[in-house]
Protein backbone atom coordinates (compact mmCIF):
# COMPACT_ATOMS: atom_id res chain seq x y z
CA UNK A 1 0.00 0.00 0.00
CA UNK A 2 1.27 3.07 -1.04
CA UNK A 3 1.72 6.35 0.86
CA UNK A 4 -1.20 9.17 1.37
CA UNK A 5 -1.63 11.30 -1.54
CA UNK A 6 0.73 14.70 -0.71
CA UNK A 7 -2.41 16.57 -2.49
CA UNK A 8 -4.23 15.67 -0.19
CA UNK A 9 -5.45 17.87 3.05
CA UNK A 10 -7.36 18.60 5.86
CA UNK A 11 -9.30 22.04 4.95
CA UNK A 12 -11.75 23.53 7.77
CA UNK A 13 -15.32 24.38 5.37
CA UNK A 14 -17.32 27.17 7.49
CA UNK A 15 -21.22 27.37 7.52
CA UNK A 16 -24.30 28.76 9.67
CA UNK A 17 -22.30 31.45 11.23
CA UNK A 18 -18.17 31.40 12.67
CA UNK A 19 -18.77 29.59 15.68
CA UNK A 20 -19.26 26.63 13.38
CA UNK A 21 -16.53 25.04 11.32
CA UNK A 22 -16.16 21.34 10.18
CA UNK A 23 -12.82 19.41 9.46
CA UNK A 24 -12.74 16.73 6.70
CA UNK A 25 -10.79 15.08 4.73
CA UNK A 26 -10.93 15.13 0.69
CA UNK A 27 -8.07 15.62 -2.19
CA UNK A 28 -9.30 18.98 -3.95
CA UNK A 29 -8.34 22.51 -3.32
CA UNK A 30 -10.00 24.45 -0.79
CA UNK A 31 -12.34 26.65 -3.54
CA UNK A 32 -13.96 23.40 -4.98
CA UNK A 33 -14.06 21.83 -1.64
CA UNK A 34 -16.48 24.93 -0.14
CA UNK A 35 -18.11 24.74 -2.88
CA UNK A 36 -19.19 20.97 -2.81
CA UNK A 37 -20.53 20.81 0.49
CA UNK A 38 -23.96 21.31 1.71
CA UNK A 39 -25.74 21.83 4.66
CA UNK A 40 -27.27 18.22 6.25
CA UNK A 41 -31.11 18.11 5.82
CA UNK A 42 -30.64 19.28 1.90
CA UNK A 43 -30.95 16.06 -0.72
CA UNK A 44 -29.33 17.68 -3.11
CA UNK A 45 -26.55 15.65 -4.67
CA UNK A 46 -27.92 11.84 -3.22
CA UNK A 47 -27.79 9.69 -6.52
CA UNK A 48 -29.03 6.24 -7.07
CA UNK A 49 -27.35 3.45 -4.88
CA UNK A 50 -24.53 1.88 -6.62
CA UNK A 51 -24.07 -1.12 -7.50
CA UNK A 52 -23.58 -3.64 -4.93
CA UNK A 53 -22.69 -7.24 -3.84
CA UNK A 54 -24.90 -6.84 -0.78
CA UNK A 55 -27.36 -9.74 0.24
CA UNK A 56 -29.83 -8.28 2.51
CA UNK A 57 -29.73 -7.73 6.35
CA UNK A 58 -25.98 -8.88 8.34
CA UNK A 59 -25.73 -12.91 9.05
CA UNK A 60 -26.93 -13.85 12.23
CA UNK A 61 -24.34 -12.72 15.04
CA UNK A 62 -22.81 -9.98 12.73
CA UNK A 63 -24.78 -7.10 13.82
CA UNK A 64 -23.43 -4.42 16.55
CA UNK A 65 -23.57 -4.84 19.94
CA UNK A 66 -26.19 -3.39 20.45
CA UNK A 67 -28.10 -5.98 18.70
CA UNK A 68 -30.81 -5.58 16.21
CA UNK A 69 -33.92 -3.72 16.87
CA UNK A 70 -37.33 -5.16 15.58
CA UNK A 71 -39.14 -1.75 16.10
CA UNK A 72 -36.45 0.31 14.10
CA UNK A 73 -35.78 2.88 16.95
CA UNK A 74 -32.49 1.98 17.44
CA UNK A 75 -31.41 5.20 18.73
CA UNK A 76 -34.76 5.93 20.96
CA UNK A 77 -34.43 2.43 23.11
CA UNK A 78 -30.73 3.54 24.36
CA UNK A 79 -30.34 4.22 27.62
CA UNK A 80 -29.30 6.75 28.89
CA UNK A 81 -29.49 9.15 25.85
CA UNK A 82 -25.81 9.05 24.35
CA UNK A 83 -24.44 12.84 23.08
CA UNK A 84 -25.28 11.78 19.69
CA UNK A 85 -27.18 8.90 17.59
CA UNK A 86 -27.58 8.22 14.07
CA UNK A 87 -29.29 4.77 13.37
CA UNK A 88 -30.71 5.84 9.57
CA UNK A 89 -34.11 4.23 10.48
CA UNK A 90 -36.18 7.51 10.70
CA UNK A 91 -36.81 8.41 6.61
CA UNK A 92 -35.03 8.64 3.44
CA UNK A 93 -33.21 11.80 4.58
CA UNK A 94 -29.49 10.43 5.24
CA UNK A 95 -28.17 13.62 6.56
CA UNK A 96 -31.11 14.01 9.08
CA UNK A 97 -29.45 14.79 12.17
CA UNK A 98 -25.81 15.46 11.31
CA UNK A 99 -24.23 19.22 11.04
CA UNK A 100 -23.09 19.05 7.55
CA UNK A 101 -22.68 16.86 4.32
CA UNK A 102 -19.94 16.29 2.04
CA UNK A 103 -21.22 14.65 -1.61
CA UNK A 104 -18.35 14.94 -3.92
CA UNK A 105 -18.04 12.20 -6.99
CA UNK A 106 -20.31 9.15 -4.86
CA UNK A 107 -24.01 9.03 -3.30
CA UNK A 108 -24.75 8.99 0.13
CA UNK A 109 -28.48 7.59 1.02
CA UNK A 110 -30.64 5.68 3.47
CA UNK A 111 -30.51 1.89 2.18
CA UNK A 112 -33.71 -0.45 3.42
CA UNK A 113 -32.09 -3.60 1.91
CA UNK A 114 -29.12 -3.78 4.37
CA UNK A 115 -28.65 -2.57 7.76
CA UNK A 116 -27.23 -3.89 11.23
CA UNK A 117 -30.54 -2.60 13.03
CA UNK A 118 -33.64 -2.48 10.74
CA UNK A 119 -35.40 -0.40 8.74
CA UNK A 120 -32.16 1.09 7.05
CA UNK A 121 -28.52 1.87 6.77
CA UNK A 122 -26.25 4.52 5.60
CA UNK A 123 -25.02 3.05 1.95
CA UNK A 124 -21.88 5.24 0.85
CA UNK A 125 -20.89 5.27 -2.88
CA UNK A 126 -17.71 6.81 -4.39
CA UNK A 127 -16.90 6.48 -7.99
CA UNK A 128 -13.67 5.66 -9.38
CA UNK A 129 -11.18 8.19 -10.17
CA UNK A 130 -7.19 8.70 -11.21
CA UNK A 131 -4.48 10.16 -9.55
CA UNK A 132 -4.94 13.16 -12.22
CA UNK A 133 -8.18 14.36 -11.46
CA UNK A 134 -8.36 17.89 -9.79
CA UNK A 135 -11.17 16.39 -7.90
CA UNK A 136 -11.23 13.01 -5.82
CA UNK A 137 -14.43 11.51 -4.00
CA UNK A 138 -15.21 12.54 -0.80
CA UNK A 139 -18.67 11.67 0.55
CA UNK A 140 -19.40 11.72 4.41
CA UNK A 141 -21.77 13.17 7.04
CA UNK A 142 -19.99 15.34 9.92
CA UNK A 143 -20.94 16.61 13.25
CA UNK A 144 -19.22 18.97 16.10
CA UNK A 145 -19.88 19.05 19.78
CA UNK A 146 -18.88 22.79 20.71
CA UNK A 147 -19.90 22.18 23.92
CA UNK A 148 -17.09 20.11 24.54
CA UNK A 149 -14.14 22.11 23.29
CA UNK A 150 -11.23 22.62 26.12
CA UNK A 151 -13.49 20.46 28.69
CA UNK A 152 -11.60 17.17 29.62
CA UNK A 153 -13.63 14.76 28.44
CA UNK A 154 -13.92 10.90 27.09
CA UNK A 155 -15.52 10.28 24.17
CA UNK A 156 -16.64 6.92 22.23
CA UNK A 157 -17.61 6.67 18.70
CA UNK A 158 -19.43 3.39 17.98
CA UNK A 159 -20.21 2.02 14.74
CA UNK A 160 -21.33 -0.76 12.45
CA UNK A 161 -19.80 -1.38 9.42
CA UNK A 162 -19.97 -3.61 6.21
CA UNK A 163 -17.88 -3.72 2.81
CA UNK A 164 -19.27 -4.22 -0.47
CA UNK A 165 -17.70 -2.79 -2.97
CA UNK A 166 -13.95 -2.64 -3.00
CA UNK A 167 -10.87 -2.29 -4.54
CA UNK A 168 -7.76 -3.65 -2.78
CA UNK A 169 -5.38 -1.55 -4.86
CA UNK A 170 -6.62 1.38 -2.97
CA UNK A 171 -7.63 2.52 0.63
CA UNK A 172 -10.20 4.74 2.34
CA UNK A 173 -11.14 6.36 5.64
CA UNK A 174 -15.06 5.82 6.80
CA UNK A 175 -15.18 7.38 10.42
CA UNK A 176 -13.24 8.61 13.31
CA UNK A 177 -12.73 11.84 15.82
CA UNK A 178 -11.77 15.00 14.25
CA UNK A 179 -10.69 17.95 16.48
CA UNK A 180 -11.19 21.34 14.95
CA UNK A 181 -8.76 24.34 16.20
CA UNK A 182 -10.46 28.14 15.99
CA UNK A 183 -10.47 29.30 12.70
CA UNK A 184 -7.49 32.02 13.13
CA UNK A 185 -5.00 28.74 14.28
CA UNK A 186 -6.38 26.33 11.87
CA UNK A 187 -3.91 22.96 13.55
CA UNK A 188 -6.71 20.29 13.37
CA UNK A 189 -6.02 16.75 14.44
CA UNK A 190 -7.73 13.81 13.35
CA UNK A 191 -7.79 10.15 14.29
CA UNK A 192 -9.50 8.08 11.57
CA UNK A 193 -10.68 4.37 10.85
CA UNK A 194 -9.28 3.48 7.29
CA UNK A 195 -9.53 0.10 5.09
CA UNK A 196 -6.82 -0.96 3.39
CA UNK A 197 -5.73 -4.38 2.50
CA UNK A 198 -2.62 -7.20 3.12
CA UNK A 199 -0.36 -8.35 0.19
CA UNK A 200 -3.08 -10.99 -0.55
CA UNK A 201 -5.38 -8.18 -0.85
CA UNK A 202 -7.48 -9.29 2.32
CA UNK A 203 -9.38 -5.81 3.44
CA UNK A 204 -7.94 -4.63 7.26
CA UNK A 205 -8.66 -2.18 9.54
CA UNK A 206 -6.13 0.07 10.40
CA UNK A 207 -6.20 3.80 12.22
CA UNK A 208 -4.43 6.61 10.53
CA UNK A 209 -3.76 9.66 12.55
CA UNK A 210 -2.76 13.43 11.05
CA UNK A 211 -1.23 15.94 13.16
CA UNK A 212 -0.32 19.26 13.13
CA UNK A 213 -2.33 19.12 9.81
CA UNK A 214 -3.82 22.27 8.22
CA UNK A 215 -4.37 24.38 4.74
CA UNK A 216 -1.80 26.91 5.47
CA UNK A 217 -0.81 29.48 2.71
CA UNK A 218 -1.90 27.36 0.46
CA UNK A 219 -0.06 24.97 0.70
CA UNK A 220 -0.73 21.44 2.38
CA UNK A 221 0.94 20.60 5.95
CA UNK A 222 -0.66 17.20 7.15
CA UNK A 223 1.50 14.78 8.75
CA UNK A 224 -0.45 10.86 8.53
CA UNK A 225 0.73 7.65 10.55
CA UNK A 226 -0.66 4.62 9.77
CA UNK A 227 -1.03 2.03 12.68
CA UNK A 228 -2.21 -1.39 10.67
CA UNK A 229 -4.48 -3.02 13.58
CA UNK A 230 -4.17 -6.80 12.20
CA UNK A 231 -7.63 -7.89 11.72
CA UNK A 232 -8.61 -9.39 8.54
CA UNK A 233 -12.19 -8.09 7.76
CA UNK A 234 -15.18 -10.26 5.72
CA UNK A 235 -17.02 -8.44 2.41
CA UNK A 236 -20.82 -8.25 2.94
CA UNK A 237 -20.67 -8.79 6.85
CA UNK A 238 -21.28 -6.10 9.49
CA UNK A 239 -18.46 -5.07 12.23
CA UNK A 240 -18.70 -3.25 15.12
CA UNK A 241 -15.82 -1.03 15.59
CA UNK A 242 -15.14 1.30 18.92
CA UNK A 243 -12.96 4.20 18.78
CA UNK A 244 -12.29 5.47 22.45
CA UNK A 245 -10.72 9.25 22.49
CA UNK A 246 -9.76 10.56 26.23
CA UNK A 247 -9.25 13.97 26.09
CA UNK A 248 -6.80 15.17 29.25
CA UNK A 249 -6.94 18.57 30.73
CA UNK A 250 -7.29 21.41 28.83
CA UNK A 251 -4.59 22.94 30.25
CA UNK A 252 -1.82 19.69 28.95
CA UNK A 253 -1.19 18.95 25.99
CA UNK A 254 -0.28 15.54 26.95
CA UNK A 255 -2.24 12.24 28.66
CA UNK A 256 -4.30 11.94 25.74
CA UNK A 257 -5.10 8.46 24.55
CA UNK A 258 -7.13 6.71 21.52
CA UNK A 259 -7.76 2.78 21.62
CA UNK A 260 -9.77 0.63 18.83
CA UNK A 261 -11.31 -2.35 19.11
CA UNK A 262 -13.56 -4.39 17.00
CA UNK A 263 -15.99 -6.98 18.03
CA UNK A 264 -15.34 -6.42 22.04
CA UNK A 265 -11.37 -6.96 21.53
CA UNK A 266 -8.74 -3.72 21.84
CA UNK A 267 -6.39 -3.88 18.97
CA UNK A 268 -4.77 -0.73 19.05
CA UNK A 269 -4.14 1.93 22.20
CA UNK A 270 -1.75 4.77 22.26
CA UNK A 271 -0.85 8.31 23.74
CA UNK A 272 -0.87 11.38 21.71
CA UNK A 273 -0.04 15.20 22.34
CA UNK A 274 -2.49 17.92 20.67
CA UNK A 275 -0.98 21.25 19.39
CA UNK A 276 -4.63 22.85 20.39
CA UNK A 277 -5.82 22.06 23.68
CA UNK A 278 -9.15 24.10 22.73
CA UNK A 279 -10.40 22.53 19.87
CA UNK A 280 -13.59 21.48 19.64
CA UNK A 281 -14.27 17.74 18.96
CA UNK A 282 -16.62 16.43 16.56
CA UNK A 283 -17.03 13.10 13.97
CA UNK A 284 -17.29 11.80 10.24
CA UNK A 285 -18.50 9.10 9.16
CA UNK A 286 -18.71 7.93 5.29
CA UNK A 287 -15.92 7.37 2.77
CA UNK A 288 -14.00 10.87 3.17
CA UNK A 289 -10.68 9.85 1.18
CA UNK A 290 -9.98 7.46 -1.37
CA UNK A 291 -6.49 7.31 -2.52
CA UNK A 292 -6.20 7.38 -6.21
CA UNK A 293 -6.13 5.79 -8.54
CA UNK A 294 -9.42 3.22 -7.80
CA UNK A 295 -12.03 1.85 -8.71
CA UNK A 296 -15.51 2.31 -7.15
CA UNK A 297 -16.53 1.43 -3.58
CA UNK A 298 -19.55 1.03 -1.34
CA UNK A 299 -19.99 0.98 2.61
CA UNK A 300 -22.45 0.54 4.60
CA UNK A 301 -22.65 1.98 8.14
CA UNK A 302 -25.29 2.03 10.78
CA UNK A 303 -26.16 2.60 14.58
CA UNK A 304 -23.68 5.56 14.76
CA UNK A 305 -23.16 6.26 18.04
CA UNK A 306 -21.26 8.77 20.28
CA UNK A 307 -20.97 8.57 24.06
CA UNK A 308 -19.10 11.42 26.06
CA UNK A 309 -18.02 11.25 30.07
CA UNK A 310 -15.90 13.33 32.17
CA UNK A 311 -12.16 12.45 31.83
CA UNK A 312 -10.00 12.67 35.12
CA UNK A 313 -8.26 15.62 35.18
CA UNK A 314 -5.87 16.81 37.26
Amino acid sequence: MGPRSSSCVFVVTAFGGPAMAFLFVACANLGELTGGGQEAGTDAGRGDAPTSAADGAAPDGLGGSEGARPDGSFCMLLSPPPTFCADFDEGPDAAAGWDFASIELGSLLVDTTAFSSPPGSLSVGTDACDASASMQPSVGLYTLFPALAGVPTTLTLDLDFRLDVVDPNSFIDIGGFQLASPADNPDPYALLFSIGFDPSGDPLGELVTFTGSGYQGGTPADTATTYPLGNVLSLHQWTHMTMALELASPASMTGNTISVSMGGATLFEQGFTLTQTSATPGIGAGIGYVQPPSGPWNVHLDNVVVRSTPSDSD
